[in-house]
This record gives C-alpha cells, sequence and structure tokens, in this order.
C-alpha cells in the first residue's frame, strides 16, 4: 500500500509541477546554469567545439521526480551535430526521451538547432507506452553583438500518447532576451506558454568575475520563485550548480558538468 501512495502522489505532483506528460523530459530542463537564472528552456550559446554533458535535477528534494541526462554533441561540416538521453523518475514511474538534433549558423546573424525526441513511458502498473517522435526547434536572432533574441518551439504537431487530450507530450512556446550589460555580467528575460497552463516569466543575471567562479540569480513567475548558483571552468571541464525555492514543495537542486572535446 506504501509504494502505491508513494505512486500516485508522484503522478500527482508531476502533473502539478509539469503540467503535460514529457514535460519533465524536456531537453535542458535540468540545466544548472540555466535554472540558477530563474530557469531558461532557450539555448541561447552554440558551441563550435564538441562537448559531452551530465545534468542532473532534483525537483523538491523528491527521488522519484529526479531527472537526469547525458548528451554529446560534435562538430563535422559546419553542422553541429547533437545526440542525448534524459529519463525521470523511478521504478515506479519512468519517462524516457531520447534525442537526435542538427544546428547550423544561418547567415551572421542567425542560428537554427533542429530536434527529433523520442518520448517513452511507464507507469506504475507496468503498463508501457509506445515511442512516440516529436520536434523540438530553437532559433536565434543576434541583431548586435551584446544582445540576443531566442524563440523555442517544443512538440508543434501535438503528438500525443493516444486519442485522450490529456495525453498530448509536453507543448511549450519560448520567447526570450540575452543581453550583455558588461563583459562580466549577462541579464536575461523570457517567457514561456505550455498548453493548458498560464504563462510564465523567467528572469535572471550572470555575474561572471573570475574564469573559475560565477554567480546567478533568478526569478521565475507564477508561481514565484527565486533562484540562485554557482559556475566556471578549470580547463576542459565546465561545472554548474543551482537551487530554486519553491514556497510549498521546498527546493529543487541540480548540477551539471561539460566536458570540451579537445
Amino acid at each position: 500500500m506504501k509504494g502505491i501512495a508513494t505512486a500516485i502522489i508522484t503522478l500527482i505532483m508531476l502533473q502539478g509541477a509539469y503540467g503535460q506528460p514529457g514535460a519533465g523530459t524536456t531537453v535542458g530542463l535540468s540545466d544548472a546554469a540555466a535554472l540558477g537564472s530563474g530557469g531558461q528552456l532557450i539555448a541561447y550559446k552554440h558551441s563550435k567545439k564538441g562537448w559531452i554533458k551530465v545534468a542532473s535535477l532534483k525537483p523538491f528534494g523528491i527521488q522519484a521526480l529526479r531527472v537526469d541526462e547525458l548528451a554529446i554533441m560534435w562538430p563535422w561540416k559546419a553542422v553541429e551535430w547533437e545526440a542525448g538521453l534524459i529519463q525521470q523518475g523511478d521504478d515506479g514511474y519512468k519517462e524516457q526521451g531520447f534525442h537526435l538534433g542538427a544546428g547550423r549558423s544561418l547567415g551572421q546573424t542567425m542560428h537554427l538547432n533542429v530536434r527529433c525526441v523520442a518520448y517513452y513511458r511507464r507507469t506504475p502498473n507496468n503498463d508501457r507506452s509506445r515511442c512516440i517522435p516529436y520536434a523540438d526547434l530553437n532559433l536565434l536572432y543576434k541583431p548586435m553583438t551584446d544582445l540576443t533574441f531566442g524563440f523555442r518551439l517544443i512538440n508543434p504537431t501535438g503528438s500525443r500518447l493516444d486519442e485522450e487530450p490529456r495525453t498530448i507530450l509536453y507543448q511549450g512556446l519560448c520567447l526570450g532576451l540575452a543581453y550583455q550589460l558588461h563583459p562580466t555580467v549577462t541579464y536575461w528575460l523570457e517567457g514561456h506558454k505550455q498548453q493548458g497552463q498560464v504563462s510564465t516569466l523567467h528572469t535572471g543575471f550572470r555575474y561572471q568575475p573570475f574564469k573559475t567562479l560565477g554567480f546567478r540569480c533568478g526569478l521565475s513567475a507564477q508561481p514565484l520563485q527565486p533562484s540562485i548558483g554557482l559556475e566556471g571552468s578549470i580547463k576542459r571541464l565546465q561545472y554548474a550548480v543551482s537551487w530554486q525555492i519553491h514556497a510549498k514543495l521546498g527546493a529543487t537542486s541540480a548540477m551539471t558538468l561539460t566536458y570540451l572535446i579537445p
């Protein structure tokens, strides 16, 4: 009975925290740097060097809601090729998303990244869903050196688990900007719209006085959640840790390690 009760509570919290199936396996959700500055979902930077990334997010300190991500990117012939696996949950309830993507610059001011994500779910009674694909688009426009506008559209075609409307996988629209106020200070402002949910606003700053140590702080609204984080790099290794506070559910923690491939 205790296991069943835990599973029910977990499912309820999943819906309350993320709203739709597949929200917990959104690419970039577990990124600690973004969480520390308010929870951005748009990737405002693209690397010309390959990397391997591992990330972990623990919402509200609950192990059953933990999100783990492993991803790799390798540039080849002016295209950034990317693959990754995201998993949320435990043996009782598990969601997984495997993604393949490609990104490249479109002229001097634009950059487009397109991913195909394959989603899979297993429920507490061991029901297994079919593997469901959906698209994930990230577009950047940089009209000037210090300013970048971002746009992200997740699951534009409304892929779903079955014919029930409530089983539509996470659909999200994100609009935002990143502005470098100073060589050591960057500001982000981002709005998210999720199907069937109120719009949310995410804003934050990064202060990077040293290469090995930087600080982030931010806020997300609806509900109001402050966040803080630390980040830096040591040779080829980049790190980030952050915490976000929910007034009723408690703290969400995240950690990300990225290794730049020589």
